[in-house]
């Protein structure tokens, strides 16, 4: 580009019209007009610099305003890599991290009796009492039963534990009489 611009100053093919304020650079197709002040701008297609506005500037001397950004290679490295190489370590916790943490208010010695309860597989007895769901199947942990082969049946059909509170679908506990006396496996 500046090589161009030279050639055209040296033939002669800049010239000033004062009254307007703009440059006439005869370049290598057609004239073009070169505003400098108050923004630079060009009358040819090109979306960057183009040498009609450097052969404007060198004519009256300006320096050419064209600075070369100096590229930092480590950086272009960088940028070329795909997002998930630039992270490092696992984010994300696996599927079997838990992390359990008391609430402020709770009571250690409650805290101890669910412990032991979970661990014997024994509900607790008296003031300590864990609440049981029934609105919910214990056997699925679901309000809705498991898809049927046969779709028409919509009712959904329940049977309680006789010795619990729970309550069950009976397509999870496979029971086919909801009159039979009933007892789920967690009191078996």
């Amino acid at each position: 580009m500046a090589e161009r611009a030279a050639y055209v100053i040296e033939h002669g093919g800049v010239s000033l019209d004062v009254k307007l304020g703009v440059f006439t650079v005869r370049g290598t197709l057609e004239p073009r007009l070169v505003q400098l002040f108050p923004k630079i701008s060009c009358t040819c297609p090109a979306a960057g610099g183009c040498y009609h506005i450097a052969a404007a500037r060198q004519a009256i001397g300006m320096k050419d305003g064209v600075q070369r950004k100096i590229l930092n290679l480590t950086q272009l490295r960088r940028n070329k890599r795909k997002r998930p190489d630039k992270t490092a370590g696992r984010k994300r916790p696996r599927t079997a991290d838990v992390d359990v943490v008391a609430a402020p208010d709770a009571d250690p010695t409650i805290a101890e009796a669910a412990v032991v309860a979970a661990d014997d597989d024994v509900e607790p007895m008296g003031e300590q009492a864990v609440t049981i769901r029934q609105d919910i199947c214990h056997a699925c942990d679901s309000a809705e039963p498991p898809p049927r082969k046969n779709r028409r049946q919509r009712e959904i059909h329940w049977i309680k534990c006789d010795d619990c509170p729970r309550w069950f679908h009976i397509i999870c506990v496979g029971v086919c009489n909801t009159t039979a006396a009933y007892t789920c496996d967690l009191c078996a």
